[in-house]
C-alpha cells in the first residue's frame, strides 16, 4: 500500500476532512486536503510583551516536526493549513515514543500523532459533519498500525 493509500483509506474515509503523513524532518509522504500544510510562510504571533512578530518562513509540517521532536510549543502555535490550532491535551509515554496532541480551532480540530519514523495529522471540520471522536480514532488507528510495523 502506498503512503497516499494509507492517508485516503485510514484517515479520509474514517472521519477526517484532511490528512497528512510526513517524516519527522517535515518532508511530505502523502496528503489529502492539506495542500497549504507544505507551503513555507512566516506566521505572525504575539510576543510576551504584547508586540507582534513574524516567525521565519517554514512550512506547517516543519513547525509540527519541531514541536513533536522537542515537545516545546512554538511561539506561533500549532498551525495546520495556515490556520492556528489551540492544543487541548498532549499525551506522552515512554519518553517521547508516544506523542499525541489533540487541538481545536473554531468549528474544527486536529489530532497529531508521532510514529516511529513519521507524523500523522488528521483534521476535522464540524461544518461538514466532522467530529473529534472520528478524527482521533482514525489518526490513532493509523499510528498504531504504523508503530506495529516499526514505521
Amino acid at each position: 500500500m502506498s503512503w497516499q493509500e494509507f492517508v485516503d483509506s485510514m484517515l479520509i474515509t474514517q472521519g477526517c476532512s484532511g490528512g497528512a503523513l510526513f517524516g519527522q524532518d517535515g518532508t511530505v509522504w502523502a496528503q489529502t486536503g492539506m495542500e497549504q500544510f507544505f507551503d513555507a510562510y512566516g506566521a505572525e504571533y504575539t510576543q510576551d510583551d504584547g508586540t507582534t512578530a513574524t516567525s521565519a518562513a517554514y512550512t506547517d509540517a516543519q513547525r509540527m516536526a519541531s514541536y513533536v521532536a522537542t515537545g516545546n510549543k512554538l511561539p506561533e502555535g500549532i498551525r495546520i493549513n495556515h490556520k492556528k490550532y489551540m492544543p487541548l491535551r498532549t499525551l506522552t509515554d515512554d519518553g517521547a515514543a508516544n506523542f499525541t496532541v489533540y487541538a481545536r480551532c473554531p468549528k474544527g480540530g486536529a489530532c497529531i500523532s508521532k510514529t516511529a519514523t513519521g507524523i500523522v495529522v488528521g483534521i476535522f471540520d464540524e461544518t461538514t459533519g466532522g467530529n473529534a471522536g472520528a478524527c482521533n480514532a482514525a489518526v490513532e488507528g493509523l499510528r498504531t498500525y504504523l508503530f506495529s510495523n516499526n514505521l
